[in-house]
């Protein structure tokens, strides 16, 4: 291989052979723990109170992104990756391409199937099951907007193993949790300037009025501005860390 190789999937797709079996385990692991999620939430969303399961499962899912590309931290040694016959280029589309595209959209893929086919089979469940009524209502607003922001810490996490050549695990549980905590921040941030913008437009009356699903549509018409500028800095931020990551794989590359 020279530098004057083109661009080739099967030495991609060889590079990903190196972190076999796990890759394969996760392959498999990743959508039928997401089912699984699916059908516990949907289970809990008939009990009253069933929103703290449904929470908690919630959280195991995201997880289930945000350290995701941890797995590249158990391959081989950093020198023996330095020489392989494979274009840096080819390393960091496998692991970018894996870790923020195909990893979530297994996790992402079942659980959203799962709530189309319960509302094609019983439309009324929107009404009847909370965890139906909080996903139908996440997939029809801004819920893009939080698929976005959940590439975030997964794209942290992808950067400290690829970044870091000892104590990987480590740094990449370190950072992912506090790209966490800063997005926590941001979003306590922009709750306070959402309720005090739909505070000023509708007045405490016209607020005590309103019944729950009107405070909440008002509420999502106050955050809409903040979203949309919160999933363009999401989206710069994620391609800032791609550059890094590739060259991070240029810089060692032999």
């Amino acid at each position: 291989m020279t530098n004057s190789d083109s661009f080739s999937w099967r030495r991609c797709l060889a590079y990903g052979r190196m972190y076999s079996p796990l890759i394969k385990y996760q392959l498999i692991l990743w959508p039928l723990v997401a089912l699984a999620i699916f059908l516990l939430s949907f289970a809990s969303g008939f009990i009253s109170f069933g929103i703290i399961f449904i929470g908690l499962l919630g959280f195991l899912a995201s997880f289930m992104v945000y350290f995701g590309p941890m797995v590249f931290a158990f391959g081989p040694d950093l020198s023996v990756e330095t020489i392989l016959p494979v274009k840096w280029s080819e390393k960091a589309v496998f692991v970018i391409v894996y870790s923020l595209i195909l990893l979530p959209l297994c996790v992402k893929l079942p659980i959203a199937g799962g709530v189309f086919i319960a509302q094609s089979i019983s439309p009324g469940l929107v009404q009847t099951n909370s965890y139906i009524e909080v996903q139908s209502f996440s997939l029809s607003s801004y819920g893009w907007v939080g698929l976005v922001q959940e590439l975030i810490p997964a794209a942290v996490c992808l950067l400290a193993v690829v970044m870091y050549s000892r104590r990987r695990v480590l740094m990449a549980t370190v950072w992912t949790f506090v790209s966490l905590f800063g997005l926590g921040i941001i979003g306590f941030v922009v709750g306070l300037l959402s309720v005090f913008r739909m505070g000023c437009n509708d007045g405490m009356e016209g607020v005590g009025r309103k019944s729950p699903d009107e405070i909440v549509t008002s509420l999502m018409h106050s955050m809409s501005p903040y979203l949309i500028i919160l999933a363009i800095v999401a989206a710069a931020f994620i391609v800032t860390v791609v550059c890094l990551i590739c060259r991070r794989f240029k810089n060692r590359q032999i």
